[in-house]
């Protein structure tokens, strides 16, 4: 799959920052061109750490889908040949190190964070509109990455405001657990809303779509037969709860309380809660064999 790899390759030059993978290509060059900046044993050596790890993750690309930053490692070897390279250059160049005591190489690339960190954190906090789908309700905001790091207290302080009238109303018990179908988002809904409010986190569905919940949901205790759990599902990632969870409980309540994310007054994503009534102590996980 070329466009996987084309896909692969990309992502490697914006995770590592371009400037810096310039730089590791040019000392890659330079060794093979047998330029005399390194003693060749140790030479071998950080390409004997890196090189493999590139090759075996950039690899994986011709085949299935991939996540560049699955080569971070290797980088952070090539890293080090790349800056004895670029001290070798400087030390040729018969520059003195007090006319510029911070070279280019490290200049350049800490610039061009900077001015990114600037512009995503402003599109983060501050853009006037969603850059994801505007409707159905379900799917809004789904596609855009800032939603991931947006947002995420006013859900929190949504979901205290029903979780509270659900407990003053006996509708819900006070403790009762959030549920989600996979580890993403449910990593995210664990940390920035169940957490801080004292409450476990769940996720159920197969081993490849809950990954480390699996034991989680163990260290927890789990679901008891017959308890009741809340599932917030955030538009940008929504899944029905009747597909996720229907097989689970004996009811799914079909109006959610919804939670309105908004930015600069527009609202951009929206989180659905949802009360799931009644566990009938089916595997949360069901791809793995019972112990």
């Amino acid at each position: 799959r070329p466009d996987y790899l084309f896909t692969e390759l990309g992502g490697q030059v914006g995770y590592q920052n371009p400037i810096t993978w310039v730089l590791v290509v040019a000392a890659l060059v330079a060794w093979f061109r047998r330029r005399q900046f390194l003693d060749r044993p140790r030479g071998r050596l950080l390409l004997l750490i890196a090189l493999p790890l590139w090759l075996v993750f950039t690899g994986f690309s011709l085949f299935r889908s991939t996540l560049p930053h699955w080569t971070g490692p290797a980088y952070l070897t090539l890293i080090l040949l790349a800056a004895t390279h670029q001290a070798w250059r400087e030390a040729r160049s018969g520059e003195e190190a007090v006319a510029r005591p911070i070279p280019w190489a490290i200049k350049a690339p800490v610039a061009l964070v900077a001015v990114l960190l600037l512009l995503v954190t402003g599109l983060i906090t501050s853009a006037p509109t969603s850059f994801g789908r505007a409707e159905p309700e379900t799917r809004l905001g789904e596609g855009d990455p800032t939603m991931d790091m947006y947002g995420w207290r006013q859900i929190r302080a949504g979901f205290t405001e029903v979780a509270d009238r659900d407990r003053e109303s006996g509708r819900m018990a006070p403790d009762a657990p959030l549920l989600s179908y996979r580890w993403f988002p449910a990593a995210h809904v664990d940390y920035y809303v169940a957490t801080p409010l004292g409450r476990d986190l769940l996720a159920a569905g197969t081993l490849n779509a809950v990954h480390k919940y699996y034991w989680i949901n163990d260290l927890r205790g789990g679901l008891r037969p017959g308890e009741d759990a809340y599932y917030v599902a955030v538009s940008n990632w929504y899944e029905d709860p009747e597909v996720a969870f229907g097989h689970l409980f004996e009811q799914i309540e079909a109006a959610p309380d919804t939670i309105r994310v908004r930015r600069r007054g527009a609202p951009v994503r929206n989180a659905l809660v949802y009360r799931l009534r009644g566990y009938n102590g089916g595997p949360l996980v069901p791809d793995v064999p019972a112990p």
